[in-house]
């Protein structure tokens, strides 16, 4: 790999970690800060709302301004912004400040999809697998680590000092990359390879059915992320003992604890999937690599529906593989249908519909936990990844000639 091109895949590395980081920080020290600024629990997640409203909405933006302006610059500024924006979070001191800068933080992380991706696409253009299995581990480390360690650094020196180790590692990145050059495409980069980025002419259907895919895809996601800990702990009882064997029960939430551990665990499963996925979009037409990893992720969410004990942690573990591995793929066919000049746009519509979207996910799970609890959550997910499938089975029909 030259010069430039490990400078390409580590400036999107490290905003891909750190975009997922900071929309997880918050979960991680709700309780300390809601008792540090005397709110609840529920009062304290209300201040939050501005964060995830733009970190989902900001991709409009960021899709545009990468067009205009170049996906570098948007990276750098998701990076610089994010770094500021956890300076102003570590010494607000009213409730307005406060939430000021988690809207600012929220719209910051919101500039790295559409412009890392746009940027991975262009520079990486006919053998793009590779490149988006890397980066989409960063990210994965991100989501897999940040609970862990936000929530260890909080019990040690407080909520505030989490955000800093969170954002002021991101602010030097991004001056560090401020100041390297950076060089236009090298050739090397774009010899004979098996893929052309092109996509079909005139033809925006295929493009319409990938949107539904995106769309069910990030309900999906959204479901499993938000019931899998609860989940665990709900229907795998030896966690309490687990916890006594390891002295931890003295802690508050120890089983709590454990099972975010273990969704930690499940998580780091994506990274070895993402990986594989990363491989086969390099060698095999997109679409069928896409529609494989679905259907394999299929009969194991709906395990993890259904099963409790160690089968529910198996289920959860290879589903994540299967369900993350898969966003090579997905990446790399979000570029194959859509125009070069119109990547980071298109990208950005991807993270709309995918955050955006998927936000809903949090009310399905209020609307049918309540009649057959969590694991129901998990059975409109399958009846989602069949719609999915069939959007898949439309974008393939519509694409006989697709890498």
């Amino acid at each position: 790999m030259s010069k430039g091109s490990a400078r390409v895949v580590g400036l999107t590395g490290v905003g891909h970690a750190a975009s997922h980081a900071w929309e997880l920080v918050f979960p991680a020290v709700a309780v300390p800060l809601a008792r540090d600024f005397g709110l609840s629990f529920e009062e304290a997640v209300a201040l939050a709302w501005p964060l995830y409203l733009l970190f989902g909405l900001g991709a409009p933006v960021a899709g545009w301004a990468s067009d205009r302006f170049g996906p570098r610059v948007v990276l750098l500024a998701c990076l610089l912004g994010g770094g500021l924006s956890g300076l102003a979070i570590s010494v607000a001191s009213t409730k307005l400040t406060l939430a000021a800068s988690l809207a600012a933080l929220g719209f910051s992380a919101s500039l790295y999809h559409p412009s890392g991706l746009a940027l991975l696409s262009v520079w990486f253009e006919r053998r793009m697998g590779r490149a988006f299995a890397i980066n989409g581990i960063a990210g994965n480390i991100g989501i897999a680590g940040t609970p862990l360690v936000a929530g260890l650094v909080a019990s040690l020196w407080g909520w505030r000092a989490a955000y800093l180790a969170f954002c002021v590692p991101a602010l030097v990145v991004g001056f560090v990359f401020l100041l390297l050059p950076f060089e236009r495409r090298e050739r090397e980069e774009v010899v004979e390879a098996p893929k052309v980025s092109t996509a079909p002419s005139q033809d925006w259907r295929p493009l319409i059915g990938m949107a539904v895919a995106v769309t069910v895809g990030g309900l999906v996601y959204r479901l499993h992320t938000l019931v899998m800990p609860a989940l665990i702990a709900e229907r795998i009882p030896m966690l309490g003992a687990w916890t006594r064997s390891l002295g931890l029960d003295r802690l508050e939430h120890a089983d709590n604890l454990a099972a975010t551990a273990l969704v930690s665990a499940a998580y780091a499963m994506g990274i070895f999937g993402q990986w594989w996925g990363g491989k086969l979009a390099d060698r095999y037409r997109l679409v069928s690599a896409y529609f494989a990893f679905h259907l394999a992720a299929l009969p194991l969410l709906l395990g993890a529906a259904y099963f409790a004990g160690w089968p529910l942690l198996v289920c959860l573990f290879l589903y994540i593989f299967f369900g993350i591995g898969m966003q090579p793929i997905e990446n790399s066919l979000v570029a194959w249908l859509s125009p070069a000049r119109w990547r980071g746009r298109a990208y950005a519509g991807k993270f709309v519909l995918g955050f955006g979207v998927g936000s809903i996910g949090t009310y399905v799970i209020g609307w049918v936990a309540p009649y057959g609890g969590l694991g129901a959550a998990l059975f409109v997910a399958v009846a989602l990844e069949v719609v999915l499938l069939a959007a898949v089975v439309y974008v393939s029909r519509r694409t006989a000639d697709a890498p």
